[in-house]
């Protein structure tokens, strides 16, 4: 079941963290040693990937084949990928290192923080999996794509990290994780589902600025960061844009001048903005001016010109929080509520 004969020890123990993926990865059965960070230390994670079939019948369609799958199948349908995660762990002395009870303790308190890091370990793989295959359907894993059904195994190294040798004892204990289970959403208010209907039989249009700012929040969850960031200040733009072209529309002469500027700060900077925004002052030296440059512009301009290359979930909770408060300010637009209805306390952060 997991496996030990594909883990590669280094005089460690191990926590091994089980669950499945909600795709498949055409890969080899087999190790896939993955380097990663974690409360600021290196770890070698090692990822044993296994391919699974799926016992589905799909109505008869085509009976009795079990090799067949849908192409680009992102959930699964047919065959999907099960995995354990291999976390390396040893006790901050050699006596706690050989202290089972300590250790089992350690594996014990830390179980949720062993979980986080063995998708974060999957992640990377997703990530240079997806890079190099071109499999553009397959995403990084959020917590909310891991069943909440996972099974954490503590295997325990009765040799000392240096004797050259392992010989395990595991213990498996099953833990249940029910931070995204709650009780059966309600259906959405009748003045939701009226506007609904309402967009529905006529003309409407949504906006670009709003897709894209609900893409940021799916984009969070992922911990997809620094698309994020960059998804966020792209809606932020085309929301001035679309503003400024509506209010000088059928202003021909206005419309020119606009679409010769070919550089967003310039623009934030030209009478025509300003004059269309008044009385509301967004500029050098104003507090909500001040914030977008700092917290969303920057970054973002750093990001896509690779000055920097990681970015935590702080910095993009406040990139995005700032686009939201900017576009309140600048046009009355309510801040987006991801999720407002299935689970209003929810922050964009848990």
């Amino acid at each position: 079941m997991y496996n030990l004969d594909l883990l590669k020890p280094d005089g460690s123990h191990y926590i091994a963290i089980g669950f499945s993926a909600p795709f498949c990865l055409h890969l080899p059965d087999g190790n896939y040693k993955v380097k990663v960070t974690s409360q600021e230390r290196e770890l070698i994670v090692q990822v044993i990937l296994e391919k699974r079939q799926r016992n589905l019948s799909r109505g008869g369609l085509l009976p009795g084949i079990q090799e067949i799958e849908q192409f680009a199948d992102r959930r699964g349908i047919y065959c999907f990928t099960s995995l354990i995660v291999y976390i390396p762990i040893r006790g901050i002395t050699p006596t706690i290192h050989s202290n089972f009870d300590e250790m089992s303790k350690f594996v014990h308190e830390n179980h949720p923080w062993a979980n986080k890091l063995a998708v974060k370990a999957f992640n990377r793989l997703l990530e240079i999996y997806r890079l190099c295959t071109g499999e553009c359907h397959i995403h990084p894993l959020s917590g909310r794509d891991v069943w909440m059904d996972y099974s954490v195994a503590f295997f325990y190294n009765e040799f000392p990290p240096d004797a050259g040798r392992s010989k395990f004892t595991a213990h498996v204990t099953p833990v249940y994780s029910l931070h995204n289970i709650m009780p059966s959403a309600p259906n959405v208010p009748d003045s939701v589902v009226k506007d609904i209907h309402k967009k529905l039989s006529g003309n409407f249009e949504t906006e670009l600025s709003d897709e894209l700012l609900l893409n940021v929040y799916d984009f969070i969850d992922q911990g997809n960061y620094r698309v994020a960031i960059i998804e966020s200040e792209t809606a932020f733009e085309i929301a001035v844009q679309k503003f400024l072209h509506h209010y000088y529309h059928g202003r021909q002469r206005e419309i020119d001048r606009l679409d010769r500027i070919n550089s967003f700060t310039q623009l934030l900077h030209n009478d025509l903005f300003k004059i269309a925004m008044a009385p509301k002052k967004f500029s050098v030296g104003e507090s909500t001016y001040e914030n977008w440059n700092r917290y969303a512009w920057k970054v973002r301009g750093s990001l896509v010109h690779g000055k920097t290359l990681k970015i935590s979930q702080e910095d993009a909770l406040k990139a995005v929080r700032t686009i939201e408060e900017s576009l309140e300010f600048l046009f009355d637009r309510p801040q987006t509520q991801p999720w407002r209805y299935i689970a209003p306390e929810k922050g964009i952060a848990e």
